[in-house]
């Protein structure tokens, strides 16, 4: 771990206190309560045998036994008031720690973000930031304030049975130590498996996700990969299975160990009550109170471990949370130029590589002016996506560099320059509100504006529904909010790959139309659908191969002719079929 356990407490606690503090006090607060309720219901059931038993006056029995029995309804009164608000607690921690988690996520550049060290560490502080009330980072105020009373319980409860006999707290000392052990092998087993778990779980998971997804599932059809897919996907299931087996064998092994302790103990306390109350050293009434207190005593014994364990596991998570919120967070340029309009995109030898050795776009010169169309075509893999995301300044050029209006595009700073972009991609979200939310996108509200966007793209008797839209719905309210926006750069990255050829370049047209004054890119692999564009480029290999209009590049006959005469047939079967 980077940091000490007392340092990750620390950062625990000062959060809570942070975020509710009126909640941690109540929290702790159960404490003292919890120590008091098994002593005062053994005490109520002490002065219930004595005055059984005619040792005290009546008047005195009664009176001490509403007394006691009143404050053990007291207490038990408030502890259910403290069970009520601690949950109210927990989320409050829980949902802190996962907007917090967030507004990091939002935060650290999207080039890091796609990286699978970073997805791992998200993936592995998940758990400690938020799966609702129960996740760690709250979770670890219940385990804390139940080692307390755990420590303050024994030591007081001790303190009583030492009274009795001091073989009683030789036998707790062992016992305790025992199951500590026990508990910690567990813990730190099971921390080395964790990892190796993690990996499985994350192929799994991924392959699962794939597998899911419609776009993917046609693709894993004609390919006959379903035999290759549902084996990795085996093997992944299994390699975790066995290493939880693994650790699932240790750790009853570790119990049946501790068990043995518990029974150990139990027993040992017992036995030593009776003798003491053969030989006279205790009355009946007090061995019914020693009695009554072993249960309580043991759960706090039994407790002790599983509360330090678990708070060494959430420890472990606590690291890992605070390891992915310190991960390097883009550098904006406060000070730099705020952006007001793109005139003009150059790209100067730019190349770029994920892992700095393998280049997936290479040497792209490209110029592009206010009022300019470009379609970006090629196979899949060119690196057509690769490219959109330099030029939106979600990665920055291993090599080479970006200018907007003959300045780097670091000159800007980088809220200044999404406000002039407006991008579509594969993945494209629609949040579970409202038409209009969807279409401000966190903007300004302006209803003038909303109203326009809605009836430029015929959903203005849509505007107060909320879901069930259908796939051309989705693609007219994506609009709605390019339209809504009014960004100098529109990029699109096959948003609409999921329709028809012809219903893709109807949209596409639209788009066009839209972006008249400014600059705007396509990217598809649907060849009829950039024929309205002044420029297109071909891609293959991370190289930009051919340029031209889409008379130009026919007339060449290279591959893009070759490509487009490929897909022409289809087309023309799909405009028959549209037409019949």
């Amino acid at each position: 771990m980077r940091y000490s356990r007392l340092s990750n407490f620390n950062y625990i606690v000062n959060n809570w206190f942070k975020w509710d503090k009126k909640g941690t006090v109540l929290c702790f607060f159960k404490i003292p309560i919890a120590v008091l309720m098994p002593l005062t219901g053994s005490l109520l059931l002490k002065w219930m045998v004595r005055g059984i038993e005619n040792k005290i006056e009546v008047s005195v029995f009664v009176t001490n036994l509403l007394l006691f029995f009143g404050a053990w309804v007291i207490f038990n009164v408030i502890s259910i008031v403290i069970e009520k608000w601690e949950e109210v607690f927990q989320y409050r921690i829980s949902s802190s720690y996962a907007i917090e988690l967030i507004d990091k996520l939002m935060k650290i550049d999207y080039e890091v973000l796609e990286q699978y060290e970073t997805r791992d560490k998200y993936q592995r502080c998940k758990k400690f930031a938020f799966e609702g009330s129960r996740s760690d980072g709250a979770w670890a105020a219940v385990r804390l304030i139940g080692l307390i009373t755990s420590i303050l319980g024994i030591v007081a409860y001790g303190a009583l049975f030492a009274n009795v006999n001091w073989v009683i707290l030789l036998i707790v000392f062992i016992t305790c130590a025992l199951e500590f052990f026990t508990y910690h092998k567990t813990i730190e087993y099971g921390n080395v498996t964790a990892n190796e778990m993690t990996k499985y779980e994350l192929v799994f998971y991924y392959l699962f996700c794939q597998a899911s997804d419609e776009t993917v599932a046609k693709d894993i059809r004609l390919n006959n990969c379903e035999k290759w897919l549902i084996g990795h996907m085996r093997e992944a299931a299994n390699g975790y299975a066995a290493t939880l087996a693994r650790y699932t064998g240790k750790a009853n092994s570790l119990t049946a160990l501790q068990s043995f302790a518990t029974l150990i103990r139990d027993l040992g306390i017992t036995l030593i009550l009776l003798l003491s109350i053969k030989n006279g050293s205790i009355e009946l009434d007090e061995f019914v109170f020693y009695f009554t207190l072993i249960t309580g005593f043991s759960e706090w014994l039994n407790g002790i471990s599983g509360h330090i364990s678990s708070l060494g596991r959430i420890c472990v998570e606590c690291d890992h949370y605070r390891e992915f919120m310190e991960l390097p967070e883009f550098s904006d340029c406060e000070e730099g130029e705020v952006l007001t309009g793109i005139e003009s995109i150059d790209l100067k030898d730019v190349s770029y590589a994920y892992d700095g050795e393998n280049y997936v776009l290479k040497n792209i010169n490209l110029s592009l002016s206010k009022g300019d169309s470009l379609a970006i075509v090629g196979e899949n893999g060119a690196g057509k996506t690769t490219l959109i995301k330099i030029i939106s300044g979600l990665y920055k050029p291993t090599q080479g560099e970006v200018l907007i209006n003959n300045k780097p595009i670091g000159a800007y700073t980088r809220a200044s320059v999404y406000s002039e972009i407006t991008a579509l991609f594969q993945d494209y979200i629609l949040l579970p509100m409202g038409i209009e939310e969807n279409i401000v996108a966190g903007d300004k509200r302006d209803a003038k504006r909303i109203a326009e966007a809605l009836e430029k793209v015929e959903l203005s008797e849509k505007k107060d529904s909320i879901t069930d839209y259908s796939g051309g719905e989705v693609q007219r309210i994506l609009l709605a909010r390019a339209f809504y926006k009014n960004a100098t750069l529109l990029l699109l990255d096959e948003p609409t790959a999921a329709l028809d050829p012809l219903a893709e370049e109807r949209l596409y047209v639209k788009y066009n139309e839209m972006s008249k004054d400014k600059i705007s890119l396509f990217v598809s692999h649907r060849l009829n659908s950039t024929r309205f564009c002044n420029k297109i480029i071909f891609m293959r290999e991370g190289c930009i191969v051919e340029e031209g209009t889409h008379k130009e590049l026919l007339e060449a006959k290279g591959n893009y002719a070759k490509m487009y005469n490929i897909q022409g047939y289809y087309y023309m079967n799909q405009e028959e079929e549209a037409l019949a």
